[in-house]
């Protein structure tokens, strides 16, 4: 009778769901099939977003010639903009530990909107309409191939220099350097710096309008909190 395994039987997403109290009582032999069978799945995802990027010094770009225009998102969170091999496996992983780390990696990745290419298309439109007002193929439509060619690299770079330009305001502002990361009004500033870059203003005079935003926004929201509660944000919290 062939050995058989905790997981056996389950789907991705049932040992992806398994809880952290489970994944602990499970001995290192049960732990490297489980991390063997998401890692296949995970590996699928990120070699379908490989197809459709190129890598470069800050990380993977979406590539001029790919069958799809997606957000790399994804392929730049689980490789570190590059940095870090883009591949899942009881290869890269020499202890239990360590796998059970990496089965965490894996779920985090798989639950990204842009790990499949369905998800990275919708981001990069929202992102499109978030910085531009409008997507590229919006912008096409009732445009001649030449044309669409032309507004879609446009729009290509015009979301990279954004952001690149958001990196730069999140390292000025002492921020984890990830463009992918969400924080309150960061919408507002990148929407201010996608209408910059398409004004064509320089580089210093957008990042230091981004700063006078968030600082605006700082403003705002202590003015409101006093307001609330007729007392200082800070106060709140050195109590």
């Amino acid at each position: 009778m062939a050995d058989s395994f905790y997981t056996d039987n389950m789907t991705v997403n049932e040992i992806l769901n398994l809880t952290p109290d489970v994944i602990s009582r499970m001995n290192e032999r049960d732990v490297s099939r489980a991390l063997r069978t998401v890692s296949l799945a995970a590996n699928k995802r990120i070699n379908r977003l490989l197809k459709q990027a190129r890598k470069t010094k800050d990380g993977y770009v979406p590539k001029k010639s790919a069958k799809y225009n997606i957000a790399v998102d994804a392929l730049n969170a689980v490789t570190q903009d590059g940095k870090l091999k883009p591949k899942f496996g009881v290869k890269q992983a020499k202890t239990r530990n360590e796998m059970i780390e990496q089965l965490g990696e894996v779920r985090r990745f798989m639950n990204m909107r842009s790990s499949t290419l369905k998800g990275a298309k919708d981001i990069r439109r929202e992102r499109e309409k978030r910085l531009f007002g409008k997507t590229s193929e919006q912008a096409s439509r009732g445009k001649s191939k030449k044309e669409k060619k032309i507004i879609e690299k446009t729009f290509r770079q015009k979301v990279s220099d954004a952001y690149a330009l958001f990196r730069k305001f999140l390292e000025h502002e002492g921020m984890p350097n990830s463009p992918y990361m969400k924080f309150q009004g960061s919408d507002t500033i990148l929407n201010l710096i996608g209408k910059k870059i398409i004004n064509g203003d320089s580089e210093d005079d957008t990042l230091q309008a981004a700063v006078n935003e968030m600082e605006h926004q700082y403003i705002k929201e202590q003015e409101e909190w006093q307001e609330a509660t007729g007392g200082d944000f800070w106060e709140y919290f050195n109590e």
